[in-house]
């Protein structure tokens, strides 16, 4: 989905009216529905961003998908739809995860891991080692990627550390062909 300013915009426009409404959790858990869903459906991201596509038909497929948001989050979609800038959701919803994490003084991290099977061992030890530095409060946002082929990613910010077997021989390759 495209990514924007006004997405910014109507993300912390959304986190002020959850937060004078006491819906913040309610507000998270619908925007992470809107994330998980635009993930999993292509078809809905290639509809929303049809330019071709009716904002009435738009507005129908929204309502239908996410019938059961609560009011706070129908509003939103109300106003995006109004806006014509349904194809903004994902986008704003993802910006408003973040504006939420930051509001609540937490942190959020990426760890991106090469399989599932060691996975809850490599977050305790990369949530151990953050608390260690200092990042007590850190949400973590655990994906797997078997291209890593071993070790991990982690995404602090605009900071990256790649500790995994691919982004070592990705450097060996870029050592080797600059020594040539």
């Amino acid at each position: 989905m495209k990514q924007s300013r006004a997405s910014i915009r109507y993300a912390k426009a959304f986190l002020q009216v959850a937060d004078k409404q006491n819906s913040l959790d309610s507000a998270a858990a619908d925007m992470q529905k809107v994330v998980s869903i635009t993930a999993e459906s292509k078809d809905l991201v290639r509809a929303l961003e049809n330019p071709m596509a009716n904002t009435s038909v738009k507005k129908a497929i929204v309502d239908e998908v996410f019938a059961g948001a609560s009011d706070i989050t129908k509003d939103l979609l109300r106003v995006l739809s109004e806006n014509d800038r349904l194809d903004l959701l994902d986008d704003v919803a993802r910006r408003f995860a973040q504006l939420l994490a930051a509001h609540r003084g937490q942190l959020q991290a990426t760890l991106i891991v090469a399989s599932s099977e060691n996975q809850k061992d490599q977050e305790a030890a990369v949530l151990k080692l953050l608390a260690e530095q200092g990042y007590s409060n850190v949400l973590l946002d655990v994906q797997v990627d078997p291209e890593l082929i071993g070790g991990f990613v982690l995404k602090l910010d605009d900071l990256r550390y790649d500790a995994s077997i691919a982004g070592k021989i990705k450097r060996v390759k870029k050592e080797f062909s600059n020594s040539l």
